[in-house]
């Protein structure tokens, strides 16, 4: 398993988190007053950066999608939510989308025909979900 990957600029954290879930490890919610945290608010932070947030969306799916640590059921999912998400850049928010070279053409071969069958639901469904 990999790293923190900062080519992920603004979501490089969201990956990691999907990467140590992804090889199995579990959390929870800890509800003990011993347990503190903090959330630092910086008005210039990434987590502002929704443009640059929504641009490195797809590629942290592809990346999670190219392990092999996932099965057949997780990795259809990850391909739904790609296209999920894919239309809505494409088509709605008119911004281009990054693919990463790692397995490309595997990945590509089975993306298309998931978002070809769920662009007509997406379409009907579309203006319910958001």
């Amino acid at each position: 398993m990999s790293g923190f990957r900062e080519q992920f600029h603004a979501v490089e954290d969201w990956h990691l988190w999907l990467m140590l879930a992804s090889a199995g490890l579990r959390f929870a919610f800890l509800d003990d007053a011993a347990c503190l945290s903090a959330v630092r608010v910086n008005p210039q932070g990434l987590s502002k950066d929704g443009p640059g947030m929504r641009r490195w969306h797809l590629p942290v799916l592809q990346d999670l999608w190219t392990r092999g640590s996932l099965g057949f059921f997780l990795r259809l999912q990850v391909l739904v939510r790609y296209a999920d998400f894919f239309l809505e850049l494409r088509l709605v928010k008119r911004e281009p989308a990054i693919l990463l070279p790692h397995r490309r053409n595997a990945f590509l071969l089975q993306l298309v025909p998931i978002t070809l069958a769920l662009a007509p639901i997406w379409f009907v469904t579309r203006p319910f979900r958001r």
